[in-house]
């Protein structure tokens, strides 16, 4: 089995492990240690990053591109990845006024999701990197 890690905000990862049901991804937050410590070997600072991204096969996809990359793999969203033909520019854009109106969009939660036992695997401790 394929595994890829997405490095996220925590309510990015609860929609994911909603839809991918054979647990093809693993998640680690961004302000983690994990997250320092996978993203480094690319010239990336966790520290300076306010973006899901997504490692996988040897290559990471941020912003947009790890949205579409990872609704390829989530049955139900997989016609998502159409729009990866969209200029690359154009979709970071778009995802950056999303991201800065998601709460408007969405609204906002007071609590913050705990993951339960059975998917609690699914979230890298620093010592499994």
């Amino acid at each position: 089995m394929r595994i890829s890690l997405a490095i996220f905000s925590l309510m990015s990862a609860w929609i994911i492990i909603k839809y991918d049901t054979t647990g093809i991804f693993k998640f680690a937050s961004l302000q983690s240690e994990t997250a320092k410590q996978m993203l480094a070997p690319y010239g990336l600072d966790a520290d300076k990053l306010s973006s899901i991204f997504l490692l996988q096969n040897g290559r990471v996809y941020h912003k947009s591109s790890a949205i579409l990359y990872i609704s390829k793999q989530l049955g139900y969203f997989r016609w998502l990845y159409f729009f990866i033909i969209i200029p690359k520019f154009f979709r970071d854009w778009l995802y950056d006024l999303i991201a800065k109106n998601r709460y408007r969009i969405w609204g906002k939660q007071e609590i913050c999701m705990l993951p339960m036992p059975e998917i609690s695997d699914r979230f890298i401790a620093p010592e499994e990197v």
